[in-house]
């Protein structure tokens, strides 16, 4: 029975025992796969919240500000005023028990006005005076809450014990200054807490199966048509680097040295979807232990209600199997909020990095950083790659030691593995090949590398080839427009037969199981090239079967963003005209274009040292914006104007749907008369375009220049 069911954890109306009491059950049931112990995992999920008791937190909750309270403080943090109750526990506890409560919502440091920035900006007398205003009108409430569910040291507490804990508080978080180690009680914390939050009364049934094993043996080996089905894989070492070609069988040979719960990562979001695809269908028992995360990964599919424990449960501690983006792995390399969380879900489990591949300064430190903290969490690392320079393999074996499995195919496996003839060609010449290939009946992918050129080349098949059935694809659509176009994309364009032709970015270079009959592309990077080719004549086929299929790759002119000059020009010239593009040739062309790997500004943000040192205050993360910023991210959003009452009135799973995801500088530059949404969702920006416009282009900045071609 719920002692006070009208004290609120949130605003949604559960009670505040019935939250602390699913904390409680998620915390003990995690502690022991997390190594805490459980009986004090127990007592701080209770501790956690019990600050909401507070009467002006509950007039908070419903919107009732105006108290003297809020008029005595500049703010008021719950888990703080939770700590009050401190003396009722033994002392021995006090320290992990603070730890674990004090930060599960915010760092301690001044960049969130934490514990730190408290007792500096107020003194101790000052914040005492705040968090012990009226408190014995609620005291008694709270102590009676505690003590229905846990063994209490006392039943009471004087004014001078609770003027001693926050003595302690104040010296204690003077001293976490210089103490530079990550905290495995928060990270717990956190994770119940999210957990219980997000599942709520659907927290018992969901506990059992959160660390359950993967069915790995059940992807095929020993295949003869996939030479990495042939190699030996059941061999003592804990890592494995494997580079490949495309088709080479990496995703089940890397599933099978994978001993413990996996977290497969990819680098774009229709890789994830189709691998989680992949997943489901090759492992039945573990269904519902196979989750994706990405920007769009909780958006309910077609006919899916949008508040399902599934949906819930992908951003969680647990799953069997977890397919990401390295963004979202990206925290325990660069310690933001919930990184602690994340170590503790990674610690032991095989991490797969399948086709990392982007090798500019700022990514290569980002993988480097992932990798230490992998390693310093007990972790197995399989990385595969059909396409990493020697200088990036080397530091990667060096830092993996000599536990590792280093996987290659024979020269004469790699030659079975010629698939594309190379022509290059100028801009100019664009409309004559896509006339001359659309005549034979061929499905043509055309790859562009901006979304601004993806849609000024749309627009040209519009005017030049309006009975050819086409489609464009790219990063600037709703998320739920751009989950359509992906189906169609693999269901209708890729497979049926007769003439067709498809506009793209990058959305397609990795992991996207579609095959073309040619292609035409920007010239890019040969790495990014590698990945693009291997959309066309993928499919593996037996040896009298194979033929080479014809790629088109444009010389690069002008403007190359997003890449680098000196790099497209290194790989136009080493390309093949009119030849075959020998896969026994790739590595040397990778490295060409590749000889070093200069460092990055990003290597001092990394939360472990070369060294295994840790770098950052106890119980202090980042913010997720100093990581976007760092890394340029398209952490942005935007919607259309079009849009906004229904998104205003969307739930903050649907109005993802409706979100477009942009650079925020891009926006600045592009859309001047573009606004923020304020106090809605994610605060979207709001772009005024015309909605036949966008059906046709997606979001569109720049009037697109049909002389690009």
């Amino acid at each position: 029975m719920v002692l006070f069911p009208y004290v609120l954890a949130k605003s949604d109306g559960l009670p505040l025992e019935a939250h602390l009491s699913q904390v409680a059950e998620a915390a003990g049931y995690m502690s022991s796969f997390f190594g805490r112990e459980t009986e004090l995992a127990i007592k701080a999920a209770w501790l956690h919240d019990i600050g909401k008791v507070n009467p002006h937190f509950q007039a908070r909750l419903n919107k009732q500000h105006n108290s003297r309270f809020w008029q005595a403080t500049n703010s008021f943090r719950h888990e703080i005023a939770s700590l009050l109750f401190l003396p009722l526990f033994d002392k021995k506890l006090w320290e992990p028990l603070a730890e674990m409560v004090v930060a599960h919502h915010k760092s301690v440091d001044e960049k969130e006005k934490g514990l730190f920035q408290l007792f500096e900006d107020n003194g101790y007398e000052k914040v005492l005076a705040d968090y012990t205003l009226n408190f014995s009108e609620w005291k008694k409430q709270a102590i009676q809450l505690l003590a229905q569910h846990l063994p209490l040291e006392k039943n009471d507490f004087s004014d001078q014990e609770l003027k001693e804990v926050f003595q302690w508080l104040d010296e204690w978080s003077f001293g976490l200054k210089s103490d530079y180690r990550w905290s495995r009680g928060k990270g717990l914390l956190m994770a119940a807490d999210h957990f219980a939050s997000a599942l709520q009364y659907e927290t018992t049934a969901r506990l059992p199966h959160l660390f359950t094993l993967p069915e790995v043996q059940r992807f095929e080996m020993g295949n003869p048509l996939f030479p990495l089905s042939q190699k030996p894989f059941e061999i003592p070492l804990s890592h494995t680097l494997v580079v490949a070609p495309t088709g080479a069988g990496k995703t089940n040979y890397l599933m099978r040295r994978c001993r413990g719960r996996v977290f497969y990562v990819l680098p774009f979001q229709a890789s994830i979807d189709a691998m989680t695809d992949r997943f489901k269908a090759a492992m039945p028992q573990n269904v519902a232990s196979i989750f994706k995360l990405h920007a769009s990964s909780h958006l309910p599919a077609e006919g899916e209600e949008p508040f399902t424990p599934d949906l819930q449960l992908q951003p969680m501690v647990g799953a069997a199997v977890k397919v990401l983006t390295p963004f979202q792995i990206a925290a325990v390399a660069l310690g933001t909020k919930g990184f602690e969380s994340q170590l503790l879900d990674l610690q032991g489990c095989d991490v797969v990095m399948d086709e990392i591949h982007t090798y500019n300064e700022k990514a290569m430190a980002i993988v480097k950083g992932i990798c230490r903290s992998l390693l310093h969490m007990g972790c197995r690392l399989h990385i595969g790659t059909a396409t990493m320079p020697t200088a990036l393999y080397q530091p990667l074996k060096t830092m993996l030691g000599n536990d590792v499995l280093e996987v290659q195919l024979t020269m004469e496996e790699l030659a079975s593995y010629d698939r594309h003839i190379v022509h290059k060609c100028k801009a100019d010449e664009i409309e004559t090949i896509l006339n001359r290939e659309l005549a034979s009946g061929k499905r043509i992918l055309w790859v562009c590398n901006t979304v601004g050129r993806a849609q000024a080349c749309y627009m040209k098949t519009l005017e030049e080839w309006p009975e050819v059935k086409k489609m464009l694809i790219h990063s600037r659509f709703r998320r739920n427009d751009r989950k359509e176009r992906e189906k169609a994309l693999k269901e209708d364009f890729a497979i049926n037969a007769g003439p067709c032709l498809v506009v793209s970015t990058q959305v397609v270079e990795v992991s996207l199981d579609i095959s073309f009959d040619a292609m035409v592309t920007d010239c890019a990077p040969i790495d990014s090239l590698v990945q693009r080719f291997g959309r066309v004549n993928r499919k593996r086929l037996a040896e009298g079967d194979r033929y080479l299929a014809p790629v088109y790759v444009v010389e690069p002119e002008g403007n190359t963003l997003p890449y680098r000059k000196e790099v497209l020009e290194a790989t136009y010239s080493m390309l093949p005209d009119g030849q075959c593009l020998a896969t026994t040739q790739l590595q040397s062309m990778i490295d060409a274009v590749y000889p070093n790997l200069p460092t990055s500004e990003i290597e001092h943000s990394l939360v472990f040292s070369a060294e295994g040192h840790f770098r950052k205050p106890f119980l202090c993360h980042e913010t997720s914006h100093a990581l976007m910023e760092l890394l340029e991210f398209e952490g942005d959003t935007a919607i259309l104007e079009v849009d906004i009452e229904a998104y205003r009135k969307a739930n903050w799973i649907k109005r993802k749907g409706f979100e477009i995801p942009v650079h925020g500088n891009t926006i600045r530059y592009s859309a001047p008369d573009a606004y923020r949404l304020k106090d809605v969702g994610a605060e979207p920006w709001v772009v005024d375009q015309a909605n036949h416009q966008y059906q046709l282009f997606g979001l569109r900045f720049d009037q697109p220049n049909s002389n690009l071609l």
